[in-house]
């Protein structure tokens, strides 16, 4: 395995492992990341205007695509639309945070970071 393909798989599980972690293990936890006055995903949504069905499907698609990246690892085939996928919703989460005029800009920063962890295994 060449130093890039290390790189590729660290980027692959940094992105399904942080996925997991928002939406499995802190998603009722506050975080300096949440949008103001937010101390949960629910919250956070709604905080942002979005009704409880948008955030259950961005969450489910999150953590499919998130297990599709750490999956990649054994099946290649599923490292592509993984990474397509998370940096769309990726970029959308950073768009979501700038027309926030409440909001902090360093709260997009996680945001930002996967979708070019998601570019990066794209053009890898």
């Amino acid at each position: 395995m060449t130093t890039m393909e290390i790189f590729k798989v660290l980027l692959q599980f940094a992105i399904g492992l942080g996925v997991l972690n928002v939406w499995l293990l802190r998603f009722n936890k506050a975080s300096k990341y949440r949008g103001v006055g937010a101390s949960s995903m629910g919250e956070e949504f709604t905080l942002y205007g979005f009704p409880k069905p948008i955030m259950i499907l961005v969450g489910a698609l999150k953590l499919l695509f998130g297990a599709g990246l750490i999956l990649g690892v054994f099946y290649a085939e599923l490292i592509r639309p993984s990474a397509i996928g998370m940096a769309i919703l990726m970029l959308g989460t950073v768009l979501v945070h700038l027309k926030a005029a409440h909001d902090d800009p360093t709260r997009l920063f996680p945001a930002a970071l996967m979708l070019a962890f998601s570019l990066l295994i794209l053009f890898l």
